[in-house]
């Protein structure tokens, strides 16, 4: 009889049965963090727009802030626990205290028109509009500081723990379970963000809250070498962590161009809620149209992993990135009301699905593993400080223009061409080290 075939990852071992069970229980708690995160911004976008936010607001609150929070945040966490040391593992033990942090705060912002409310009676606020907007700022600010370092382990842990001759078809996957969940959320219940936020939001907590919890309960993480010794304080371990994440020019075009293909193709997506109101579009409609585009992504997702796993991600991220752009660039000269949006929304965040499933695994790809968690976090201060700048500077070009949202395929347009041509550099640098297949992290 045949030996049983084995996958490893460090001290981990499986056998096929053992892969499944790992996978379906890290597909969980994607499910339902992609149900938080697909859902939960849209809910409060228009929220808040129903209570007076400008797009400047509205970009300010649910992106700058946010990604503010992870340029701080992220390489903290991700530092400490890359050291971290403990019978549960290094990355469990933070998704487990950050997740009742992110459950409590969306039941703030259920009962944010109530609280906020009570605020205006109470003479706190002037009016009771801008108490609900104080009172979403505050659970959001909360919210977002449990996602952000959430979201960085997450990604952490699924380095620690699967194979990584099986990573493009598990990130495939884990984008068929996101895309899922987005089809759910955007085809039955988006509709109803404006008459019943406060449902949709227990609901999303409930889900989040259980299947989150799960995972990390029986999800089990490898032994680890004892970290080095630090050398110093906080300032030198800042000066550690700042060597070595960008004194290497090659990881720093890695993180640049991994950070700058998800800026580049933020605008629309970004701001589309807002765009569908402004032209008049009904949420059902609109939720329909991103279940559309979530459907082509769920399709393709698992080809696309595949993909990956045959010809690389970088090749299929570079590759995506420039017909991207070809569609932002054709939006902006061809959108001229609701159906040509609609058309072009749904292609470019379809073609959005195609990267993010071809690249999901570029940087446990690129970046050695013993140093994953510091270094893929530098990506997220790149991206953070591109967010935080960025979408808020089109708010105000928005609010400036009387709300010309079509400016915002041209921006993505020439974002995502002048972001391919890092990608050309980064690919040619990348096969110095060995390429596709002799790739030796530097």
């Amino acid at each position: 009889m045949k030996d049983q075939k084995r996958w490893r990852n460090g001290t981990l071992v499986y056998t096929f049965s053992g892969l499944i069970t790992l996978f379906l229980l890290l597909l969980l708690g994607d499910f339902s963090w992609s149900l938080k995160e697909r859902s939960i911004i849209q809910i409060v976008q228009l929220l808040i727009k129903e209570y007076g936010a400008s797009d400047t607001l509205s970009a300010i609150l649910t992106m700058s802030m946010p990604a503010a929070l992870g340029m701080v945040l992220t390489p903290i966490i991700c530092y400490r626990s890359d050291r971290c040391r403990s019978r549960w593992g290094r990355r469990i033990p933070y998704l487990t205290l950050m997740t009742p942090v992110a459950s409590v705060a969306i039941i703030g912002m259920a009962y944010s028109p109530v609280l906020g409310k009570f605020l205006a009676q109470s003479g706190i606020c002037s009016t009771p509009e801008r108490g609900v907007l104080w009172m979403m700022g505050v659970c959001w600010t909360v919210f977002e500081f449990s996602s952000v370092m959430a979201g960085a382990l997450f990604t952490a842990l699924v380095n620690d723990v699967v194979p990584h001759e099986v990573m493009g078809r598990f990130y495939g996957l884990f984008r068929c379970i996101s895309l899922g969940s987005g089809i759910v959320f955007n085809w039955w219940f988006l509709g109803f963000a404006s008459t019943h936020p406060q449902y949709l939001f227990l609901g999303v907590c409930i889900i989040y809250t259980l299947g989150f919890m799960i995972m990390c309960l029986f999800v089990k993480e490898g032994e680890y070498p004892a970290p080095e010794p630090a050398s110093g304080g906080k300032l030198a371990a800042t000066v550690e962590y700042m060597k070595l994440s960008f004194s290497n020019p090659y990881y720093c075009l890695v993180l640049g161009f991994y950070a700058m293909a998800i800026i580049a193709m933020s605008p629309v997506s970004s701001f589309a809620v807002l765009y569908a109101t402004h032209m008049h579009i009904s949420m059902d409609t609109y939720g329909k149209a991103i279940a559309a585009t979530f459907g082509l992504s769920l399709v393709l997702s698992y080809p696309m992993g595949m993909l990956a796993d045959r010809i690389h991600p970088l090749r299929v991220g570079v590759i995506m990135i420039f017909v991207y752009g070809v569609v932002a660039l054709s939006g902006y000269f061809f959108v001229i009301g609701p159906k040509t949006f609609l058309t072009f929304f749904v292609i470019s965040v379809g073609i959005a699905g195609c990267y993010f499933n071809g690249a999901a695994s570029l940087l446990p790809k690129l970046l050695p593993q013993k140093d994953f968690g510091s270094m893929s976090s530098a990506g997220e201060i790149i991206r953070s400080l591109g967010t935080m700048v960025g979408l808020p500077v089109l708010g105000v070009m928005l609010d400036y223009t009387g709300h010309k949202y079509i400016y915002l395929f041209l921006v993505a347009g020439i974002g995502c061409f002048l972001t391919g041509g890092m990608g050309i550099l980064l690919y040619r640098e990348f096969k110095k080290h060995g390429g596709p297949n002799n790739y030796q992290a530097p």
